[in-house]
Formats: structure tokens, sequence, C-alpha cells
């Protein structure tokens, strides 16, 4: 299963009802013997499981060579949990996270190690991290949600 594991390059989980993994195969899979991560050449992900038993392994398949992350289907509370294993990813060059997900809670130096970032979809950021965004000489596209109660009038100095 290894060498096979080491050929899968794009993954896609939905939670839609024909594909479910039943969750007493989620937990062997995120805590399996394979050298983690477990798909070593997985460079696009898309995320749509939104079950608690799925988050592990969630977790497990994000790996620094991770080129696309997808997971605007995601229930947002998962996020906070899936966030800190992206942070040191170099290649990660798209990143879409739910729109209605509120992200200012993560500090801006997780979004300034994603140096190769060039697509980034989210919800609310906060101020740091909105103007390390507009900085980033690699990002081309970027939508977020505004704040309307937010004073954005100090990031235009």
């Amino acid at each position: 299963m290894h060498h096979y594991a080491k050929r899968v390059h794009s993954l896609r989980v939905d939670d839609q009802e024909e594909v479910i993994i039943d969750k007493t195969i989620l937990q062997p899979l995120a805590i399996s013997s394979f050298t983690l991560p477990m798909f070593p050449h997985l460079k696009r992900l898309w995320w749509s499981d939104n079950s608690a038993d799925a988050l592990p392994l969630l977790c497990s398949l994000v790996n620094p060579k991770l080129e696309w992350l997808i997971l605007h289907d995601a229930d947002s509370m998962l996020l906070p949990c899936v966030v800190p294993h992206i942070t040191s990813s170099n290649s990660l060059r798209v990143a879409c996270f739910p729109a209605k997900c509120i992200m200012r809670h993560i500090h801006p130096d997780v979004f300034q190690n994603w140096r190769n970032l060039q697509n980034l979809v989210c919800g609310l950021v906060n101020d740091a991290t909105l103007y390390h965004l507009t900085t980033s000489s690699k990002l081309t596209h970027l939508t977020i949600q505004v704040d309307e109660t937010n004073d954005y009038s100090a990031l235009m100095k």
C-alpha cells in the first residue's frame, strides 16, 4: 500500500451520503503506521467531510508539499484544528476556506509562512493579516469578508 500511497497526488474527500468513510476506518487511517505524511506526494486536497471523526485524518493529510488546500465546504468550527498543520508549508499556492469562517484568531505569522500563496479565499481576518496579505508579492487573488464595523483606514497609510 505504501507504494501506491506515493503515487497519490490529488485527493477529494466528500461527506456525501454515498461516499462517507465509516468512523471505524477513519481513526486507524489517521494513526496508521505509515510514515507521515500518509501520501508524501499529495499536492491537491479537496475536503468537505465535516465529521469530527474525520478531523485527525484531515490533519494527517496536510504535508509540506501540499499546493492546493480546498476546504470551502468544511465546517468553520473544524478549521482552528487544521490551520496549525499548514503553518510551515512553503508550497501552498491555493487555500480556500469557508467564506463564513472568521479567521481573526489566526496569527498573521501563519499567513506569512505561506510565502508562495497566490490565491486565498477566506472569511474575516484581522488587520495585521490583511496588511500582510496586501504586501504579499505572489498573491494574485484574494477573496475575504469585510467587517463593516472595522475602520481599515490605518491600513491605507
